[in-house]
């Protein structure tokens, strides 16, 4: 992984072998990010997107093994127990072009991956569970 500050936008890039949320939130920590939002694309393989079914509350997970475009990658980061948390949904798309997408859990870089991350304005956000979905959402108060 390798990333600069350019302005107010921080330029993250991954290579090829890493583990996205091991790796981002690596630069999270080192770049000593609390709150941010942040989208990418590139190239994945083995990776793992899910649905939440909000009756049971659980997520329908799939597992995408061979290498797909990474079409879009839009998320945000906030603090859990102290820590950087990423919270993202990924769109991922085969030879055939069919958009596959849902709330990311993994993946590894095929390729690269570029990111851009822009910083909350040194507010650090927290994320608290919330009894009502069984989530653990962005306190704003």
């Amino acid at each position: 992984m390798k990333w600069r500050l350019s302005g107010d936008l921080y330029w993250v890039v991954l290579e090829k072998g890493e583990d996205v949320g091991t790796a981002l939130c690596s630069f999270f920590r080192e770049a000593n990010v609390e709150s941010a939002g942040i989208m990418g694309i590139g190239a994945l393989a083995e990776t793992e997107l899910g649905f939440l079914d909000v009756k049971s509350g659980q997520y329908q997970r799939t597992r995408f093994p061979e290498e797909m475009e990474l079409v879009s990658f839009v998320g945000n980061v906030a603090l859990v127990d102290g820590k950087p948390f990423l919270h993202a949904h990924a769109a991922l798309s085969g030879p055939d072009l069919v958009v596959k997408g849902g709330h990311f859990f993994s993946g590894k870089v095929a390729v690269t991956m570029e990111c851009q991350v822009l910083p909350g304005a040194n507010v650090p956000l927290c994320r608290r569970f919330d009894s009502a979905t069984g989530l653990k959402l962005i306190d704003v108060t």
